[in-house]
């Protein structure tokens, strides 16, 4: 009798414990379009941390799809594989929970609102192979603190880091569009401040002296800040500071 509770109780345990591992993000959980290498879909349940691998059913995977993780709000880990080369638009769109995401050399695009709402996010850098970011591909990622722009980038859209708000932006000092100063973004001569988005750590700014122009919606969610002092030959374009 004795023995017969036992087994019951370690049978009850099994099932108990079942729904906790079953919602494990794998690659049962993505939808695959193999014309095109593309994941297309994911189950918006899934959870925890998710290696893509670099073929599916033997076909290599070679990009992630517009929209294609968008929701998937349990998703804490993403490591996308060697051979993807282009993360789509909304890829991962409103993917709260996402705290990490590997980017492969061979990834030539970042699209637009790619990592949009990803407010878990806290670091990101870009391999050399990355030449485009799009607009908005990291707006309201609000707890992102450090991202390293390569040599590669030659292309950064309009609100690209909008309302991240903790944001230090590091550029590659061979990269030749792009520079930083004190992790603002700007351009390369140091004429165009393109992006402030440190507004919630430093609540008012100075425009260095020399930089003639800010560019469109450099300030854009800066709702944190409180003063931008701009030097009288600085030329505003379009400036939104909240």
């Amino acid at each position: 009798m004795k023995r017969k509770i036992l087994v019951m109780i370690a049978a009850v345990a099994a099932v108990l414990v079942l729904p906790l591992v079953a919602n494990a993000a794998t690659v049962e959980d993505l939808r695959f379009y193999k014309e095109t290498g593309s994941i297309i879909g994911c189950k918006t349940d899934a959870t925890g941390e998710l290696v893509i691998p670099e073929e599916i059913d033997g076909v290599k995977v070679t990009e992630i799809g517009y929209n294609a993780f968008n929701g998937c709000k349990g998703l804490t880990s993403i490591t996308i594989p060697e051979g993807v080369t282009n993360i789509g638009d909304r890829a991962f769109y409103n993917c709260g929970g996402l705290a990490s995401v590997k980017i492969p050399d061979g990834v030539a695009g970042i699209g637009s609102r790619a990592f949009y709402g990803c407010s878990s996010l806290e670091s990101i850098s870009t391999p050399n192979s990355v030449t485009i970011i799009e607009d908005n591909a990291f707006t309201g990622c609000s707890n992102l603190t450090s991202v390293n722009i390569s040599d590669g980038v030659t292309s950064i859209g309009v609100g690209a880091f909008e309302g991240c708000g903790s944001l230090n932006i590091s550029v590659s000092p061979n990269n030749p569009n792009y520079c930083d100063i004190d992790g603002v973004l700007y351009s390369k001569d140091k004429n165009a401040i393109l992006g402030y988005a440190k507004d919630k750590i430093q609540q008012s700014y100075i425009i260095p002296d020399g930089v003639i122009s800010i560019e469109d919606r450099a300030f854009n969610s800066c709702s944190y800040l409180t003063s931008v002092i701009v030097n009288k030959e600085t030329h505003i374009a379009n400036m939104v500071a909240a």
